[in-house]
């Protein structure tokens, strides 16, 4: 059975919404889908043999400095799909999924998944499931989401610092 989604507002001040769902072998699968102001962007980069290719990465800065999660596409095939996403635009909100789902040996693993959501013909969405380029980015994205969340949960804090 696949998956049901839910639709989030994309609204930075809707923090998480909850749903129980099931995977492709029927098992219950907890889910928050979290909106929080990160953006995947995008620039051209040119090989060595002078075709252009798209790097995809989200930007921050931690501890004072600008850092960028490498991200790429879960599959090859997806770079067309996410070429129609980034058509007309130049960022793209990240769609983050925190879950847990049980395991063949009854154990809760606790997982989380990014998409980028685009919008195809009569404006039906489509998610295009993304992972990170190199381990590093994985604790550069981790950290944006978490310095994100925290921003999120004390705005006032945040407004003071910057006066």
């Amino acid at each position: 059975m696949k998956n049901e989604e839910i639709k989030v507002n994309e609204v930075v001040n809707a923090n998480e919404a909850e749903v129980l769902v099931e995977n492709e072998r029927g098992e219950a699968v907890e889910e928050v889908k979290a909106v929080l102001p990160i953006y995947v962007e995008r620039r051209s980069v040119r090989g060595n043999d002078g075709r252009v290719f798209w790097n995809y990465f989200v930007r921050g800065t931690m501890m004072g400095k600008e850092v960028r999660a490498d991200l790429q596409p879960a599959d090859y095939g997806a770079y067309d799909q996410l070429d129609g996403v980034f058509a007309d635009t130049d960022k793209v909100l990240l769609s983050i999924t925190k879950g847990t789902r049980t395991d063949n040996s009854g154990k809760k693993v606790k997982f989380t998944s990014y998409a980028v959501i685009g919008k195809g013909d009569y404006g039906i969405e489509y998610s295009i499931p993304m992972k990170r380029r190199e381990a590093s980015d994985l604790t550069a994205l981790e950290f944006l989401i978490k310095k994100a969340e925290y921003e999120a949960e004390h705005p006032d804090e945040i407004a003071g610092a910057k006066k």
